[in-house]
């Protein structure tokens, strides 16, 4: 891997910001968010690179950091400039933090505990949707280091997991399954924090709010065929066209980072496949057929322009190429052997979906899977009189429902429906909807799923009889 143009724009102080075309420009300064991205990548070199560089950046981001805990963003020529320590970067640079601090490197580790314990009271004090989605990422790494107050960092994740599947369900709407009312800039964050988060808890909320917005950003950033990330030219706005231009490489490493954790917590071999497609749009497969990777200097452009890229080779662009090239070779060597280990240490075969029972009782009757294929499943649902099942939905299927015996009372979308031998109801996807036996005998329906997802993990319970919900 070339290492060329990181060593160019990394000083005694750390990594520049920006340079003109491809000469570092000490005017620009240094900036958290970019030596914590360069620390990163200097802890996936080796040797004495990894060595020098991990303590150069770690250090940078140790002096940084106030005597709250705050990081200053910014600084150019020896100060510190204010109004730029925004949300973000304190979630970043504490997410970083937090992989730093497991490493083999000495001074690294011990000064990232450091910065972790110093910054610990700042992270609940984060509100932008994105500074706690990076922020989650590091909270889940650090309870496997330390977790400390009865367990205070697991909380503070639930909190802020909470509080990004709260935020998806006000936003998203038909044909808009995601956290705003715009899509901006290093939108795989989002999926990217709660796939992580139900890895670490196995909450099935945060698979699904995961798995639909990660498909839906998916399904319109590679419907050419290769990924077109969303421009900074008016980002995209609800109900209107994709910006395709400028697109940057930040965003194209964003949307590496979530489809890669999309496939260590889920094993869907999808995930890993446009992993690796987002990977070339560095190298060409992109909207402008042209590379970013610049062979003569190992610097990588700005951004993809209308007329082809912008020639600057900042900070930014660099580390996210760079990232995203040891992100892929991690996973390609993941891969090979057809199994993923995810955090719980659980083995995950290469499967679509996981196993599911083939037959349950439930405080209302019971069901068995009569025919279990891999875009439809079959079920015969036994309710006992006077029970009824949860007030639900599902985002991932639709079904149909057939009485064979009994009497049905079926509520959806508020409105009753009675069905008796003989008769059917279609639940769209998304409808709230539940069926209640009223009759004296059990009642008897068959059930239709159709859609792309199974399992009895994408059940969203409104109310419950039972306690679930």
């Amino acid at each position: 891997m070339d290492y060329r143009y990181l060593e160019k724009m990394t000083d005694l102080e750390g990594i520049l910001q920006f340079s003109i075309l491809d000469q570092p420009n000490p005017e620009s300064g240094h900036t958290v968010d970019d030596n914590a991205r360069a620390l990163l990548v200097a802890l996936n070199t080796e040797g004495e690179t990894r060595k020098n560089l991990a303590g150069l950046y770690a250090r940078f981001l140790r002096e940084t950091q106030r005597t709250d805990g705050v990081w200053r963003n910014l600084k150019v020529q020896g100060d510190y400039l204010p109004g730029h320590d925004f949300g973000d970067g304190q979630g970043r640079a504490f997410l970083v933090c937090s992989i730093a601090a497991s490493c083999d490197l000495e001074e690294v580790s011990g000064l990232a505990r450091e910065m972790l314990e110093a910054s610990l009271p700042t992270i609940p004090q984060l509100v932008s949707p994105r500074s706690r989605a990076y922020a989650l990422l590091g909270l889940i790494h650090c309870t496997t280091l330390f977790d400390k107050e009865g367990g205070f960092m697991a909380r503070t994740a639930r909190e802020f997991a909470d509080d990004l599947i709260l935020i998806y369900k006000r936003c998203k709407g038909r044909g808009w399954y995601w956290f705003e009312d715009q899509i901006t800039y290093c939108n795989g964050i989002f999926p990217q924090a709660l796939f992580a988060y139900y890895s670490f808890s196995g909450d099935s909320r945060a698979r699904i709010t995961a798995s639909d917005s990660l498909d839906f950003l998916n399904d319109h950033l590679f419907d050419e065929g290769y990924l077109n990330v969303v421009g900074n030219r008016g980002w995209w706005q609800r109900g209107e066209e994709i910006p395709r231009y400028d697109q940057q490489p930040v965003d194209a490493c964003s949307m590496i980072l979530s489809n890669r954790e999309a496939y260590l917590a889920t094993g869907e071999r999808d995930y890993l496949n446009i992993a690796r497609l987002a990977r070339e749009w560095f190298t060409g497969k992109n909207i402008n057929k042209v590379s970013l990777y610049n062979q003569e200097t190992g610097g990588c452009y700005d951004a993809l322009v209308p007329e082809g890229v912008n020639h600057n080779q900042g900070a930014e662009a660099i580390l996210s190429m760079l990232y995203s090239c040891q992100v892929i070779k991690d996973l390609e060597r993941e891969s090979t052997t057809g199994r993923i280990i995810i955090p719980e240490q659980v083995v995950v075969t290469q499967e679509k979906e996981p196993k599911q029972e083939q037959f349950a009782k439930t405080p209302w009757g019971c069901w068995e899977v009569l025919l279990d294929a891999p875009d439809h499943k079959v079920k015969r649902i036994t309710v006992d009189p006077g029970k009824r099942l949860s007030y639900q939905k599902h985002f991932k299927r639709q079904e149909h429902w057939y009485v064979v015996s009994g009497q049905a009372l079926v509520t959806l979308e508020g409105k009753e429906l009675a069905l008796s031998l003989g008769e059917s109801v279609d639940i769209p996807r998304e409808a709230a909807h539940r069926v209640a036996n009223p009759g004296d005998s059990p009642l008897v329906f068959i059930e239709t799923q159709t859609g792309s997802y199974f399992g009895e993990d994408d059940i969203v319970r409104l109310e419950d009889d039972y306690g679930r919900s």
